[in-house]
């Protein structure tokens, strides 16, 4: 009689393929513990920023709205000092200006009607919320790395919080700082009657040297750009966290094989 084949060597297979899944790809690796102290680091400096920054912004309201003198940046008409026509220059200058000139300076001002300073605090405010919110969100990230965990749906919605923060606050505040700055140069610079004493005749206030009232209104879009790139990162954690959940059911099911497999055995 021909001799049966021994089952063992039909059993032994399974118990190899369960060890060939222990040695596979679905071992989880050990956790990377690098970089401690920068993230430490990191979320002391966004924790200290965040504080300074809602302490700052709230005192700089506070001063806009109660103070006697305010800081603005006041816009004017653009122009360069001209000389009376009695005064001539005899040595000095080596270059001369052709175009441009002064349109805005730095001031302090008194007597600000209160319109013009709510504008100004609420752009103080708005600067201070978006710089808290970024913050917030460094630290948030940073404290979930240092506690092991990985960076899931919790901070991918407190940066997609920062990035729309920023692009509404980045434009609202410059436009508060504007028509706020251009309110305060209205009141201070526009003059509705004047008189000279001089011998000397000028068509109007601006060749005496007296500048002109201006509600230039500029704004900058980096605050777009910068959210736009928070907003990618987001959809960066967003795809990776997905394909950890995948990758997390690929494990389950590979165990799961290996249970039913060594029960084969």
């Amino acid at each position: 009689m021909r001799a049966k084949a021994p089952r063992t060597s039909i059993v032994r297979r399974p118990s190899q393929m369960s060890r060939s899944l222990r040695r596979g790809t679905f071992t989880e690796q050990p956790e990377l513990n690098r970089g401690r102290g920068l993230l430490w680091a990191t979320t002391v400096v966004a924790m200290l920023y965040a504080g300074l920054q809602t302490i700052g912004s709230l005192g700089s309201a506070l001063v806009t709205l109660l103070a006697p003198t305010v800081s603005v940046a006041l816009p004017v008409q653009e122009f360069w000092p001209k000389l009376k026509p009695s005064v001539h220059i005899t040595d000095g200058p080596t270059a001369h200006v052709i175009g441009g000139g002064i349109s805005s300076a730095e001031v302090s001002v008194s007597g600000l009607n209160t319109a013009s300073r709510v504008w100004l605090a609420a752009g103080d405010v708005l600067v201070g919320i978006t710089g808290v919110i970024i913050a917030a969100s460094i630290a948030a990230m940073c404290l979930r790395l240092l506690r092991g965990g990985v960076l899931g749906n919790r901070v991918v919605r407190s940066l997609f919080l920062a990035s729309g923060t920023l692009a509404v606050c980045g434009i609202a505040w410059q436009i508060c700082y504007s028509i706020g700055d251009a309110s305060a140069s209205r009141q201070v610079l526009q003059v509705t009657g004047w008189s000279i004493a001089d011998s000397e005749r000028a068509g109007g206030i601006s060749e005496i040297g007296w500048p002109g009232p201006s509600s230039s209104f500029q704004v900058q879009f980096w605050p777009l750009a910068i959210a736009l790139a928070l907003a990618a990162v987001g959809v960066a954690l967003r795809h990776s966290t997905l394909l950890r959940h995948e990758r997390d059911a690929a494990i389950q099911r590979a165990r799961a094989l290996r249970r039913d497999v060594d029960g084969l055995v």
